[in-house]
């Protein structure tokens, strides 16, 4: 083999890589910049929208109450969507947090609840073994 395709092998045998947690990380990142990208352009929006209806209501096609209520309504589509986005990205995190394998809220619970059976059941052998 050539130095190029030995370099190619060495990498792949030294570097193994958990699909899962590849898949996880990709999906989180993707959501990080999706974010991203619609907070950028909710914010350009915005902008846009303010000047757009400024230079309306300067030139009488628009009053300013139009001008108002306008914003109002964006600001509410706005935040609709924010709800949207964010009840959609919580539950891809909990998936990808599951596929990595972190514990949920209630698995930690429920670990908690077998360990106080344990120490019960530890605690009366102790007892039971010190009764004469």
């Amino acid at each position: 083999m050539g130095n190029k395709e030995e370099a190619v092998v060495d990498a792949e045998v030294e570097a193994p890589v958990d699909a899962d947690s590849v898949d996880a990380k990709t999906e989180a990142g993707l959501i990080e910049n999706a974010f991203l990208l619609g907070l950028g352009a909710a914010t350009a929006t915005a902008n846009a929208v303010q000047g757009v209806t400024k230079t309306l209501v300067d030139q009488g096609r628009m009053t300013q109450e139009q001008a108002s209520k306008f914003g109002q309504d964006l600001a509410r589509r706005a935040d609709q969507q924010t709800k949207s986005i964010q009840a959609a990205a919580t539950g891809t995190g909990q998936r990808a947090a599951g596929a990595v394998g972190f514990a949920t809220k209630e698995d930690i619970a429920r670990l908690e609840g077998e360990i106080d059976v344990i120490k019960d059941i530890l605690a009366r052998m102790v007892a039971e073994s010190a009764a004469p």
